[in-house]
């Protein structure tokens, strides 16, 4: 069984990596913080173009932390990714993933053979569905998944990066009222209406 101890959080931009842990389960301790900057052209815009030298640095950062473990939670780049929250009509639960997957090939640029895709029913109504779908090439995943595997780590999860923010602000998921969370980076920044 996989202790969340042993598992840290890995973020890859386009300028540096990122790794953190934290230990504890009422009270937190940072363990372990490293930055590494990158090259240019390893990853570009989202997209790992290197995933050998990648996954070199990766090792590096995590000896620099000091992380114990090799189990790694990570983002998927914003702008590669896709999140739509839309309504459909109520369905039997059997039938509501065809109801969204039809929904969700309106507003992604690929053909959903050509994403991994989730979802999820925020609310209901008798007739409708309100639904948070989200989704990001295959091969972008693939690319994250060999850089990350090539370092000897295994990956445990790749979030969106978008979902990940808002877990980090609000982590017991309840918020009140209208937020506004801007996230800078070294080559782009993300604005979140939450």
């Amino acid at each position: 069984m996989l202790r969340r101890e042993s598992a840290f959080g890995l973020d890859i931009g386009d300028a540096s990596i990122k790794v953190m842990q934290i230990s504890g389960r009422k009270t937190y301790a940072l363990r372990g913080f490293a930055e590494i900057p990158l090259p240019s052209g390893i990853v570009v815009q989202g997209e790992i173009k290197e995933p050998a030298k990648l996954a070199d640095f990766i090792k590096t950062a995590v000896q620099t932390a000091h992380i114990s473990g090799a189990y790694a939670v990570g983002a998927l780049p914003e702008s590669k990714t896709f999140i739509k929250v839309f309504s459909v009509a109520q369905r039997e639960l059997s039938s509501w993933r065809a109801v969204v997957e039809e929904e969700l090939q309106k507003h992604i640029p690929y053909e959903l053979s050509e994403v991994w895709w989730d979802a999820v029913v925020l609310s209901k109504t008798p007739t409708t569905m309100t639904v948070l779908a989200g989704a990001t090439p295959k091969t972008l995943v693939g690319t994250y998944l060999a850089a990350i595997n090539t370092a000897g780590i295994t990956t445990i999860m790749l979030d969106l990066e978008p979902l990940a923010i808002a877990r980090a602000v609000f982590p017991s998921g309840v918020q009140q009222g209208c937020l506004l969370i801007v996230d800078l980076g070294a080559t782009k920044s993300t604005i979140l209406l939450a």
